[in-house]
């Protein structure tokens, strides 16, 4: 069995889903969930394929740029908990980062269950460190 047929690790499919967001790609994201998969956004809830390449191509208006730093990634037979930054730059110029934690769940090697959830300080997303992007 080659490389090929065995397909991406977890890690590499939750890398490669943050990398899909950070290019705006969401052919790939399309490729990289399964078509009934769910997203949870913080309170928000996002229901298929469809409903979280919505969700993409909104974050991507939101943050003209948008850099993600994986700070931790482990994970067992069938999920991976994650721990990011976002780094971002709105249409305004200004610039930020959004701290964030998430758990992935995985079926036949594609995300099947997403959860992402920024952590805010007071709140508000910070918005003081020049020196991020």
């Amino acid at each position: 069995m080659s490389k090929k047929d065995i397909g991406l690790s977890h890690e590499q499919v939750v890398k490669a889903f943050y990398d899909a967001l950070m290019k705006k790609n969401l052919k790939s994201l399309d490729s990289l969930c399964t078509e009934d998969a769910t997203l949870m956004w913080a309170l928000y809830k996002f229901e298929g394929r469809n409903e979280i390449k919505k969700w993409a191509a909104e974050l991507g208006e939101h943050f003209c740029k948008l850099i993600i730093d994986h700070t931790f990634m482990d994970g067992g037979k069938d999920y991976i908990v994650h721990k990011f930054n976002l780094k971002v730059t709105m249409p305004n110029g200004r610039r930020g980062w959004i701290p964030g934690v998430g758990k992935y769940e995985f079926k036949d090697r594609k995300l099947k269950q997403i959860w992402m959830n920024p952590i805010r300080s007071s709140g508000n997303i910070l918005i003081t460190q020049k020196d991020l992007l």
